[in-house]
């Protein structure tokens, strides 16, 4: 997690400013202090190791110190960190959510109760600033918020505050193409060599290519990230930690593509794939002669009537934009909670992976949409891209996308997404056939699967008894999936 590096940089720049400040003002007795240092290490020092008493004046280790002050502070200037001094922080200006009195008017109210403790523990823990819900229950639906969009603001989030999707985009994407399949300007087959310019050689195995569908169900061989996505020079620069894929330019990816070697027959194994999902969306763009943003609004955004799902936003879509946090850490003994704020990802070019920008009102929509409750054009493409691609494991299956986790305790699938990126969590699921559906968006790296997956148990058992070891179990199989590698954000 990025926090780690924070917290380094943040320790580093604190010893710098507060070694530089005694220096600087004090010089005359920080050179008499090392002056004795010099005559102890060399009393205890063999003979061979001896040094010289290295003589500095007055005004030489002053300069030196300022310049120790200066650097730390020029460090610690660039590293967007605060602090919350206790648990119950101002933010949490609500210990409880009320979910409208005039949506889900056929949810239990003891439901809605619990519903509420599983929101309000998440915000207590620290581990979350700001949390939108969307609940799409039938042709019921109801959105909430709690905490704050920023920790300097006194704003709540709301069915219309923006956050960074991560990687949900990546089912956008999958749509886009089963839309582009059915509309007959792209085949499931074709391989991606179709599109790629003719200098790239694209990695194949045994003569068999890498083909659509490969890349929108994790089934191409290309691994999580490409080799290249980081240059050594990359590691010493704080705006690539905060910004990973900004600089990530076709160029690189054709590089990457060309240089790669495949290790195993493409659709027959399931590896989960930022660059390749990144690939797929970035060939859709080029076989269309326009940017992947065009495609998504033309092909599913306009479709659903998603005014506020972009990459881009405009200085209105800003103000309702949450600002996103890298972590929160609790300090030893001392009641603080250290968080970094966190720069907004800019991911060119391949967008396709997490890049899309959305809200809780929008995707409630999209939910209903492929839930088939809300017929729309994208339909068939939507019940296309849940049609499953290849067995993970025995509770959980891979579509195009969409993952499929089994529920044994009630029968039912489960399909869903969850994305991260370095400021944001999200998580996005429903139950097949049962038109219940639950969108959890998170202006934190903090990840919200287990609220996602805690709300989404509730509404499928409607009110009946679930014990908290049956929701334990859901939950932790999607931890365990992250944690095994199989499926990471």
């Amino acid at each position: 997690m990025l926090i780690s590096v924070y917290l380094i940089l943040f320790t580093i720049a604190f010893f710098l400013i507060l070694v530089g400040l005694l220096t600087g003002m004090l010089p005359k007795t920080v050179a008499v202090f090392n002056k004795r240092l010099y005559r102890f290490l060399r009393l205890i020092s063999t003979e061979k190791f001896k040094r010289p008493i290295k003589r500095r004046t007055c005004v030489l280790t002053s300069i030196r110190g300022w310049i120790f002050f200066v650097l730390g502070t020029i460090i610690l200037w660039q590293l967007p960190l605060g602090f919350i001094h206790n648990k119950h922080h101002p933010r949490f200006y609500s210990h409880h959510i009320a979910i409208p009195d005039n949506s889900l008017s056929s949810v239990p109210d003891d439901l809605k109760v619990r519903i509420d403790q599983v929101l309000s523990s998440a915000i207590k823990t620290n581990e979350n600033i700001g949390i939108s819900v969307g609940i799409v229950y039938g042709e019921d639906t109801a959105s909430f918020g709690y905490g704050k969009v920023d920790l300097n603001k006194n704003l709540k989030p709301e069915g219309s505050t923006i956050y960074e999707i991560g990687s949900i985009t990546k089912v956008f994407t999958a749509i886009l193409l089963a839309d582009m399949a059915e509309k007959g300007i792209v085949d499931f087959n074709d391989p991606i060599g179709k599109f790629t310019p003719s200098s790239v050689q694209t990695p194949e195995f045994n003569g068999n290519q890498i083909r659509l569908i490969d890349l929108a169900s994790h089934l191409s061989g290309l691994p999580r990230l490409p080799n290249n996505l980081y240059k050594f020079g990359d590691y010493f620069s704080l705006s690539f930690i905060k910004n990973p894929y900004a600089n990530y330019d076709p160029q690189r990816l054709y590089a990457f593509l060309s240089q790669y070697e495949l290790n195993r027959m493409p659709g027959k194994k399931y590896e989960y794939s930022n660059v390749g999902m990144g690939l797929l969306g970035h060939v859709l763009a080029i076989e269309q002669r326009t940017t992947y943003e065009d495609l998504i609004l033309n092909h599913i955004c306009n479709q659903l009537d998603m005014n506020d799902t972009r990459i881009a936003l405009s200085s209105e879509q800003q103000l309702r934009f949450a600002k996103g946090y890298d972590g929160i850490v609790s300090v030893p003994v001392v009641p603080i909670y250290l968080y970094c704020s966190a720069t907004n990802w800019d991911i060119p070019t391949i967008s396709g992976a997490g890049a899309l920008r959305s809200n809780v009102n929008d995707l409630m929509k999209f939910l209903s949409a492929n839930m088939g409750v809300m017929k729309t054009p994208l339909n068939k493409a939507m019940k296309r891209s849940q049609v499953v691609s290849h067995r993970i494991n025995p509770n959980m299956n891979i579509a195009m996308g969409w993952h499929i986790l089994h529920l044994n305790e009630h029968n039912i699938d489960v399909i869903w997404h969850n994305g991260g990126t370095g400021g944001y969590s999200s998580y996005i699921g429903f139950a097949r056939n049962y038109e219940i559906g639950i969108v959890v968006l998170s202006n934190s790296t903090s990840s919200v699967d287990e609220i996602g997956i805690r709300i989404l148990e509730m509404l499928i058992c409607n009110g009946k008894t679930v014990d908290n070891g049956t929701v334990e179990k859901v939950a932790d199989k999607i931890v365990g999936l992250e944690a095994s590698g199989l499926y990471d954000r």
